[in-house]
């Protein structure tokens, strides 16, 4: 029950963050808000798999912030609804560097937290 109710409130404060980047980061053009809120959440998923699992808790603090905040935060669905948006008025270029550049920058970023934890 405990996990259960981690993952209720990471997802919340997760889906909130990502809310709050719909309403702050202009996207009238380009997804920005979907861009930064996806790589932001590979980032502390990378960190957090850096993070030895000797710590107290561990489990625990993992399906929180991960499978809870980073799962709220992220959004595949968005990243496909807005390939969508952009096949519908035909920027199929648009739609290919959106794909590519959102799944180069994930990994990127998942890299760059597993080193940015492993400098602790």
């Amino acid at each position: 029950m405990k996990i259960l109710i981690a993952v209720f409130v990471g997802g919340g404060f997760g889906s909130v963050l990502r809310y709050i980047f719909q309403l702050f980061i202009p996207s009238n053009t380009f997804p920005w808000a979907t861009l930064t809120a996806n790589l932001l959440s590979c980032l502390i998923v990378g960190f957090i798999l850096s993070q030895p699992s000797k710590i107290k808790d561990f489990q625990f603090y993992k399906t929180l912030i991960i499978t809870g905040f980073c799962g709220g935060l992220s959004t595949f669905s968005g990243i496909i609804r807005e390939e969508y948006q952009f096949i519908n008025i035909q920027e199929y270029l648009l739609a290919l560097g959106y794909c590519v550049l959102s799944f180069t920058l994930g990994i990127i970023s998942i890299l760059g937290g597993l080193w940015l934890g492993k400098q602790n």
